[in-house]
C-alpha cells in the first residue's frame, strides 16, 4: 500500500495510490503506512477517494489517528469519501466525530477557519 503525501498551505494531504478496501486484513499495513506519513502535531487531510470499502477495523484506526493528532495539537479531516464509505460513517454516526468534506480543497481550507 502506497500513500502519497503532499503539502497544501501547511496541511498534509495523504492520498492512496490505488483502490483500497480498508478491512481487518489491510488494517495493519494501513496503520503502519499512515503513521510513517503522519506529522506528529500537524493538520492532516486524508483523501478517501480510493477507499472502496471500510469496516470496523479501518474505522478504529481512523478514530485512533484523529485522537493522536488532537492530543498533539493537530486534527484529521476526511475528504472525498465514496458513497458506500460515507454511508458507513453515517450508520456508525462517526460523521459526527470527523469533519468530512466533498473535496480536498474544502478540507484544506477548513483549517483556516
Amino acid at each position: 500500500m502506497e500513500i502519497i503525501s503532499e503539502q497544501h498551505n501547511g496541511v498534509t494531504v495523504l492520498r492512496f495510490s490505488a483502490p483500497l478496501e480498508l478491512t481487518a486484513h489491510e488494517a495493519p499495513d494501513f496503520q503502519t503506512s499512515i503513521l510513517q506519513n503522519l506529522p506528529e502535531n500537524g493538520r492532516v487531510v486524508l483523501d478517501m477517494a480510493q477507499v472502496t470499502f471500510i469496516d470496523s477495523s479501518g474505522l478504529g484506526i481512523l478514530v485512533g489517528l484523529n485522537r493522536r493528532l488532537i492530543r498533539n495539537g493537530g486534527e484529521l479531516r476526511l475528504a472525498r469519501p465514496t458513497r458506500s464509505v460515507a454511508t458507513v460513517f453515517e450508520i456508525t454516526r462517526l460523521h459526527r466525530f470527523f469533519e468530512i468534506y466533498d473535496t480536498v480543497e474544502e478540507a484544506v481550507t477548513s483549517f483556516e477557519d
